[in-house]
Order: C-alpha cells, then structure tokens, then sequence
C-alpha cells in the first residue's frame, strides 16, 4: 500500500501512482471548462430572471436561481410530454424564457422596487463575499475530483451508472423529458423490441434533464456532460443555497459570512460522497438543492407579509420548487423536513400565548408540543403509504455496520461511516478539525435561543444516523426508511446539518488565533482582513490537505486524502468496460449507424447506448432468465450462435430488426458489479459464441489488439 504527496493538487494512489490528466490533451480539458461553464449559466439564468421579475435582489436571485431553473424545466419537460410535443434543448429554454419575459414586463413594479427581498426583510448578500463561495467551490472542485479522474469522459462503473447514462440518452432521442416510463427504452422502434418492456413509473429524472439539455447545447459528450452537472451542483449550487442560509441566519455577521465560504464543503459527507457511491447522482442533485428549498420554505412561512398576493406568489413559488427538488431525489424532501421540523417548533414555542375566546389562553408550549406529536404522526403515515405504493424504498435494508459507541465517536469526527463495508477503511477518515469546529459551534448555539434549533436539527439527524448504523427491524425502517436506510444518504443530511455549526465554530477559530497572534505582537484585538484572511487560508489548508506520508512512519492519512483517493479509484475501475473497449464502440457506432446490435451486456456494453448512442439490443445487466424477459431475448442470447442452423433463432433477430452482434473481450465478467446476484454466468453463451466460424456473421470491425469485434449478420 502506498501513498504519495506530490504538492497540493497531486492525486494520492495505492494501486498504482498516475497521475490522472497525464496524457491528455488540453482540448479535452478545455472542453471540459466549457461545459461545465454552460451548465452553471443554463442553471443560473432562467432562474434568475424569473426571481427577479417577483422582486429578489441580485445576489439573492443568483444564490436561489438554480432550483428554481430545476424545477421549471422538469415542469416544463413534463407538460410537454403529456401533450405529446418533442422535447429538446431549444423548446424548453424557448418556453422558460418566454415566461421569464412574460413575468418581467407583468411584475415589473415588483422587480424595480425589489418587492420580495424588502418584504421578507433579507439582509444584503455582499457580492465579493459570494463570488468567494463560487470560487472557492471551483478550486476545490479541482482539486477533490477533476485531478483524480482520468479525464473529461471518465465514469464511475458501479451499480447506477447504466441507468444514469442510458435513460439520459433515450430521453434525449424521443424527445420526452418526463417523470413517468423513464427507461433505457423510449423511441417508438426502441420500445417494440424492449427485452422486458418498458415501466411506466415515478422516477425522478430531473438532473437527466439538465445532464441532456447541458449536452445539446454544449455538444459534448454526454459522459462530459454528467460529469460537469454533477461538479456543477457540488461547487456551485451547493455553495450558492449554504451563502443564502448563512447570511439568514447571520446577518449580524459579515466574518461569519466569509468564513462559511470555506466551511460549507469541508465535511466530507455531504456532497462530496455522492460522487463515488452508487453512483447516485439524482440524490445528488437533489441533497445540493435542499439549501435553496429552506429558504423558499423561510420565505413562505416569513412573519413579514404585506398583502394577500405575496403570499399567494411565495406559495406558488414554494409549490413550484418542492414539486422540483421531489423530482431531483424526493428523499431530498424528507431531508429538508429533518432541518425544518425543529425551526417551525422553535417559532411556535416563542409566539407566546395564544388568545382564545373570552378570556382564556393556549399556551405557545403547548401548541409547540402538538406539533412535535403531528409530525410524528405525519411521519408514520408517509412511511405506512410508502411501504404500500413503493415498499422498496421504505423497506430495503442495509444491515447495521457499527456498534453504538463507534457510531458515537463516527458522528463526533464527523465520519458517520467508520465500519461501513461500502468503503475501504483507509478512505473513511475522521475529519478532526471540522469535528472539532462542530462542538464548539454546537455549544455556542446550545447559548443561543434564538439559534439554538439549529442544534436540534443537527441531533436530529445525527440521531436517525445512529439508529441506521447501529439497528435492525422496524424502527429503523420507520427512522431512517425513506433514504432507503443508506447510511450515505443518512449522513449527507447530517453533515449538511453541522455546516451552520461549523461556520460558528470557524468564527471562533479565527477570533482566537487572530487574539493570541495579536497579543504576541502586543497589538490591540481589531478586525483586520489581512490576519483573518491568513489565518482562514491556514485553517482551509490543513483542512483540505492530502494524504501524505513521512520517511519512517506510516501514512498519516486525511479526510479529504481518503476522499481523493476513493474518487481516483472509482473512475479509474476498468470492468467491465476497458478504456480501449470504449475506444472500440466509438469507432463501431460510427459503422453500426442507426442500426440494432446485439450484444453482451456483461461485458461493459450494457452502457454502449448512453456512451456513444449506439442501439445495443441489451441495456441492463439484471433480470435475464426471469418470467418477465421475451421468448425472442432468451432465445437471441442463449442460441445465436446458431442462427445460420436454426430457423427459430434467425425469426428472432429479423423480429427485432438486428444488423450486428458485437462481442467485447471479457471471455468472464465474474468480479465485476454487473455479475452481483446473477445465477448463471452462462446466460449469455449464445452472444459470447458468435464469430467469423460461422458464415452467418461477416466481421467488419475489430480493435487493434484482435480482442473486440463487430459483426454483420448475413441474411
């Protein structure tokens, strides 16, 4: 095992020592910065100019515009797919922007007198401090993930990629940019010849739809793509909700503000996880919009009103953007409620007393208890309909992987995953001076009464953390159920939850070091930008630093070291699908065309489609073998090496409208994700047995190495 320090944006390795961008050209890497400007300026814009036509500030309309964009092109995608209209990058932004203009000349009286931001009383967002946010989210954007992948086009090659990738390439080819019957199968030719049909279910395809309007309008590719959107909500949608939070929160407080810049993505597990694990990048996209969504929540619930009609526009927004970041991931939902459920107790348990009639009085502590106990009910009745309509969700289990006092110390170094199995051990690393930050943030909160649900919010969810890492049985499903009791997805929402008591906990830092710095020198304690802004770069540096290692002892090993070390590894995984077996489909889509090939999906190619576009026949890896798959499928992959003796078999390819069979150059995918659960690793022998010794396949394509082939079917 062995780790490496080679300057600050080096990339630590244990398999091998490489550095990740070696090699590649900077017209990739330009691409790259292209796209991922695109998607940060389609995100930003249609939403800004909506939230400024109802009178937000700048800054404001900036910091809030992401989920708003979100929101109103999933809308807008699913309007349009009811009516049956083909989607594409040029009908939605057309439409957005039409009703951006609509609202700006109808709600000007509003935009001029910035009605929303003096009406709820905002506190003025200082543009340095907010362009702060943004770049500090690009530097470290650079240095956690860009330098650790082997370029622009590198995946993840886990369990969700295929799904990702390929549901995105068939919306973007039928045009239908909906909720409902996302499959890797949507064109009409594609959906005749589906091998287990296509479903007709939710699924929250949001970020699909930006991953696919981001694609056509930079004309990248689409792996390009998911990976700027993905680093895009990470490093600037993320930062852009937390500055909105803070300065609420703090508006007394410009240094608080500042120091949030670079608190906000200092804890490991919220976003930054999300990147590697599943991958789930819908959760993603949705637990880096929760942010924005307090606020909109904030504003709804606002004690400063004027009117009937901004309540009525604030809950329409509000309505707007829960129906938005339900369709990024509706656990993001749940999660906001985690946060908010302590808020709301806290403003009814400071309203005083309520009058009633006559003479008597309800007392506010009384009303804050009741709706303590309306949440649980609530809580409980989400959980019984869910573990009826969707029992998957609420009822998958992951065991427990820590005992109590471990997952105390995990939750107490801002961890949360020590003796999780998802993870290597030497990647899940205590983040100490976070941690630390945290606990002094939670006790000067703890003072605070006007703050201190805050504290609460983060107990909260550190407590249904604790029970998914720690239980089993129905308790737990009941807690911790609806982020399918993944303890990834549990502790994003309780890292998001101790950001605000990291930034105090940074503010006391600072003033202490800048104190004892001070009294060195013999100065007086003044408020200099020039010792802050030091000691900040200090802090940001010992809490973003590597992984390392000292002659003579062993590798000190870092949060942040084991969070780069766990992205190298993951987009550096070559199984199933090679990096010079990608390189071969991009050349056979360039023959195949339009064309239906068939193909091994074990073998990497099950991800040829969203890749390349190339109409493989087989898209998913599971469930071959079961009641729901074809006659045509099952004979297709158990007897095409047949086809030139068995009449049966050659019906079944013209059935479907087959051209070619490609064969990559895995004779065994065993160890590979796509073989976990499978029964028979012979299911596919038909497809693997195809070659030139049969005169009903005539080669047109093979790799440099003689290891990967395309063949054309003879009629």
């Amino acid at each position: 095992m062995r780790f490496c320090w080679e300057g600050v944006f080096s990339c630590e390795t244990r398999r091998e020592v490489r550095l990740p961008v070696k090699g590649t050209s900077e017209r990739f890497h330009m691409t790259f910065y292209f796209t991922y400007a695109i998607a940060a300026l389609l995100l930003v814009i249609p939403g800004y100019l909506m939230l400024r036509s109802v009178g937000f500030a700048r800054a404001w309309s900036v910091a809030l515009s992401p989920l708003v964009t979100a929101s109103v092109l999933v809308v807008l995608g699913c309007v349009l797919a009811r009516v049956g209209i083909f989607s594409n990058a040029m009908s939605l932004l057309s439409a957005f922007l039409a009703i951006d203009v609509v609202l700006l000349l109808v709600m000007r009286t509003w935009r001029k007198g910035q009605r929303c931001t003096k009406d709820l009383q905002l506190p003025a967002i200082d543009w340095k401090i907010l362009i702060a946010y943004v770049f500090v989210g690009l530097v470290l954007g650079y240095y956690v993930f860009y330098r650790c992948i082997d370029g622009p086009s590198s995946f993840s090659q886990a369990w969700d990629v295929g799904h990702h990738i390929n549901a995105t390439r068939a919306m973007m080819d039928s045009g239908r940019f909906s909720i409902f019957g996302i499959d890797a199968y949507m064109t009409a030719k594609d959906v005749a010849i589906a091998p287990f049909g296509v479903g007709r279910g939710f699924y929250p395809t949001g970020v699909y739809t930006l991953y696919a309007l981001v694609c056509e309008v930079s004309g990248s590719a689409l792996a390009v793509c998911i990976n700027a959107v993905n680093l895009v909500f990470c490093c600037f949608v993320f930062p852009l909700g937390a500055a909105a939070v803070i300065s609420v929160l703090f508006p007394e407080d410009q240094r608080m503000f500042a120091v949030g810049a670079v608190a906000c993505l200092c804890l490991v597990g919220c976003p930054w996880n999300f990147l590697t694990w599943g991958p789930l990048f819908p959760n993603l996209a949705g637990i880096c919009c929760v942010p924005a969504f307090l606020m909109f929540f904030a504003f709804l619930v606002s004690p400063h009103f004027r009117g009937i009609a901004f309540r009525l526009w604030q809950l329409v927004i509000f309505l707007l953007v829960t129906f938005g970041i339900g369709c990024l991931h509706p656990n993001s939902l749940f999660s906001a409620a985690i946060l908010l459920i302590p808020y709301l107790f806290h403003r009814i348990w400071t309203l005083g007393s309520v009058k009633l009639a006559g003479s008597r009085y309800l007392s506010s502590r009384f009303l804050a208890f009741c709706f303590a106990a309306l949440c649980v009910v609530l809580w409980c009745a989400a959980y019984k309909v869910l573990s009826i309509v969707s029992p998957g969700v609420v009822t998958f289990d992951w065991p427990p992987f820590a005992g109590k006092w471990q997952e105390i110390i995990n939750i107490l170094t801002q961890s949360y995953l020590g003796g999780f199995n998802g993870f290597d051990p030497d990647i899940v690393v205590s983040n100490f001076i976070p941690a630390i930050l945290a606990i002094v943030g939670a006790y000067k909160i703890a003072r605070d009464g006007e703050k201190r649900w805050v504290l609460f919010s983060y107990l909260l969810a550190c407590f249904i953390c604790f029970v998914g890492a720690t239980t089993d049985g129905t308790l737990k499903h009941i807690v911790a159920g609806f982020w399918y009791t993944d303890p990834v997805r549990l502790a994003a929402t309780a890292s998001m939850a101790a950001i605000p008591l990291v930034v105090v906990g940074g503010k006391w830092l600072v003033d202490l070091v800048k104190r004892l710095v001070c009294k060195w020198r013999g100065n007086s304690v003044h408020s200099d930008l020039r010792y802050e802004g030091v000691i900040l770069l200090v802090i940001v540096a010992i809490v973003y630093m590597p992984s390392l290692t000292l002659p003579g002892f062993n590798p000190f090993r870092t949060a942040f070291g084991g969070l780069r070390q766990c992205v190298h590894d993951w987009y550096h995984i070559e199984s199933p699908l090679s990096r010079s077996e990608a390189d071969f489909l991009t050349q056979a889509q360039q023959v195949t065309g339009d064309s239906l090939v068939i193909n091994n999906p074990w073998d990497g190619s099950h991800i040829a489609y969203g890749l390349t576009g190339m109409r493989t026949y087989y898209r998913g890896f599971a469930g071959y073998g079961s009641d729901g798959e074809s006659v045509d499928s099952r004979l297709i992959r158990e007897h095409l090496d047949e086809y030139a003796d068995r009449r049966d078999v050659r019906d079944a390819v013209k059935k479907i409208g087959a051209k070619y069979v490609m064969t990559l150059n895995k004779p065994s995918e065993l160890g590979s994700y796509v073989m976990i659960g499978i029964p028979d690793p012979n299911l596919f022998e038909g497809v693997r047995s195809t070659g030139t010794w049969s005169s009903a396949f005539k080669e047109v394509l093979t790799s440099e190495d003689g290891t990967c082939h395309l063949y054309k079917i003879v009629e």
